[in-house]
């Protein structure tokens, strides 16, 4: 036990040496040490390696961004910034549409509400749907979101929006 410590201490030494005279150690050198705040935030960005998507780091906890351990949860501001920007999307989405721009504000309003939940991909599969607001024939659309599995699944939600859609206004 002994000497694996007077060992350690034996290559730190030989690290610190090599600090000294080589000017580095890894890939830092002696100028590095006094870095900004911004420097540092670089640094450890490089370290962590931005991923977009979830993934399990080497002792296989669930992490995203540049080594955001999911595991915690999420606080509110964080999840303010992450509904805005999933809001931003979903009417930027939607306004790729003809059929979504044509629409008075209390339908675009039910869409997005409904597009939020769904997604873009799934709500173009409401083609029947997509039809009758081209034609805003707004009680066949409301008929046609609120007669799916979709409906089924979130309940009043769908009702509510649908009422909404109904209304054409």
């Amino acid at each position: 036990m002994l000497l694996g410590i007077l060992l350690w201490f034996y290559i730190l030494d030989i690290e610190y040496r090599q600090l000294n005279y080589e000017g580095a150690v890894g890939t830092l050198f002696a100028k590095d040490f006094a870095m900004t705040e911004e420097e540092l935030k670089l640094w450890i960005k490089k370290n962590e390696e931005l991923k977009l998507i979830p993934y399990s780091d080497v002792l296989g906890n669930l992490t995203i961004g540049w080594g955001r351990f999911l595991g915690g949860g999420i606080n509110l501001d964080e999840a303010e910034l992450m509904f805005e920007n999933d809001y931003r999307d979903t009417i930027n989405d939607l306004k790729r549409y003809k059929w979504f721009n044509i629409q008075p504000d209390g339908v675009q309003k039910a869409l997005i509400n409904m597009t939020f939940n769904l997604g873009i991909e799934r709500v173009c599969l409401f083609k029947k749907m997509i039809d009758a607001l081209r034609d805003k024939n707004y009680v066949i659309a409301a008929y046609e979101a609120v007669n799916s599995s979709w409906a089924k699944q979130v309940g009043d939600r769908a009702k509510d929006i649908a009422l909404m859609i109904r209304e054409g206004k």
